[in-house]
């Protein structure tokens, strides 16, 4: 049986090194079993690695490489598709930077991962890049490759997450990739539009709590988990603090970032708790489910991991009307949506609503909470279909 397994490449940012990435390790758990050997090779690997890995998981490491002037060129003209996006945007100064740059980094990565490959002596048949980032374009710039794969999330898909409003080269990955897996149906359908290719939808999630019992108790506690980039807005709940005090809720958050010191001096260390390892997390979220709501108030989304996580504990999520987030919060039944830019009055009104439910209303909004974790976001299920899904990818792409 072992025999018909083949072997996997999978192409990260970090993983398993560092705090970043720490969901991948739900979706490497479960995929192992599927797998002869799964080989993980990082762009980065300067921090120690974090997580403990199936015993068939092998780490490969590669120096980064250096591309001249001449190679980058040679590639433009080369591949017509690169070439007409180049010329559509040639007067464009920072299009073209973002390109050329872009471009170096998936060559590079392409030079890394053929070093790598002579290094392994064996070929894997499955080449699968985490992020639709140049790791994806290096799998795409090279036609040596039999099988290639990737997942497109938030920021690795909509354009207007960055400035310039341009993500280069994606209609050039997803069109030689064999297949791209979006972990949302909203992500899905905007690269469908934008660059089409062969999209499928594959869900990510995470693993379960051990308990389904649920109280009406009310919610004291709003808390929000994220990185403190620009993008997650969470100096809007820093300014409307005061709403959230006046209806009786405390708020903390969770996550880091470099501004963590002036937003503890702005409220306080006990609101701006920092970093907190995955598994704090979760044993955070066990303890107090009785008592939070997650709120999320970010510019764009996917669909957060955090709300996966509060879900399979029966925790209500708040969350703004981008990405996928109206796919797994319904409006009044597992917690709340705002608008996409929310101001004080749609956020006043939400808390209002919160403050008011009854603990009847309470207890159902939790166990349907917990019902959207578990239809659609554990862990086991939807790795289990994903697994599945690229093996029957991989032969069918074999009978061509």
């Amino acid at each position: 049986m072992n025999e018909q397994k083949i072997d996997i490449l999978i192409l990260t940012a970090r993983f398993p090194y560092g705090k970043s990435e720490v969901f991948l390790k739900n979706e490497i758990d479960v995929i192992a079993p599927f797998f002869s050997t799964i080989y993980i090779l990082p762009s980065n690997t300067e921090r120690n690695i974090e997580f403990e890995l199936p015993p068939n998981v092998k780490i490969l490491t590669e120096p980064l490489k250096s591309i001249g002037i001449i190679r980058l060129l040679i590639s433009i003209l080369r591949n017509k598709e690169i070439l007409l996006e180049f010329i559509s945007i040639m007067t464009q100064f920072k299009k073209v930077k973002t390109l050329l740059s872009f471009l170096k980094r998936g060559l590079c990565m392409q030079e890394r991962l053929n070093c790598a490959l002579r290094k392994l002596k064996v070929q894997p048949k499955i080449y699968y890049s985490y992020w639709n980032d140049e790791n994806a374009l290096g799998l795409a710039l090279d036609a040596s490759i039999i099988f290639k794969t990737s997942r497109i999330h938030s920021w690795d898909v909509y354009e207007e997450r960055h400035s310039p409003p341009y993500l280069p080269l994606r209609k050039f990955i997803c069109q030689k990739l064999d297949v791209i897996y979006s972990i949302s149906d909203h992500a899905r359908v905007y690269a469908e539009k934008k660059w089409g290719g062969n999209i499928e939808l594959s869900r990510i999630g995470v693993k379960s709590s051990e308990s389904t019992k649920f109280s009406g108790s009310s919610i004291k506690t709003l808390v929000s988990i994220s990185f403190l980039s620009p993008v997650k807005n969470i100096e809007f709940l820093i300014e409307n603090r005061g709403i959230i005090e006046n209806l009786g809720f405390k708020w903390i958050h969770i996550g880091d970032g470099e501004k963590l010191p002036d937003y503890q001096k702005t409220c306080s260390r006990e609101t701006f708790i920092g970093y907190m390892k995955n598994s704090n997390i979760i044993n955070f979220l066990s303890t107090h489910r009785e008592e939070v709501c997650l709120i999320n108030v970010s510019h764009f989304e996917g669909i957060p991991v955090s709300m996966m996580e509060s879900m399979s504990f029966g925790i209500p999520c708040i969350g703004t009307e981008t990405g996928g987030v109206k796919e797994i919060i319904e409006h009044g039944k597992n917690g709340y949506i705002l608008p996409a830019k929310p101001d004080s009055a749609s956020f006043e009104f939400c808390l209002q609503n919160i403050s008011k439910l009854t603990s009847e209303e309470l207890l159902e909004m939790r166990k349907n909470s917990f019902d959207t974790y578990y239809r659609e976001y554990r862990a086991k299920q939807n790795y289990t279909q994903f697994a599945k899904g690229l093996l029957r990818n991989y032969l069918k792409n074999r009978l061509r």
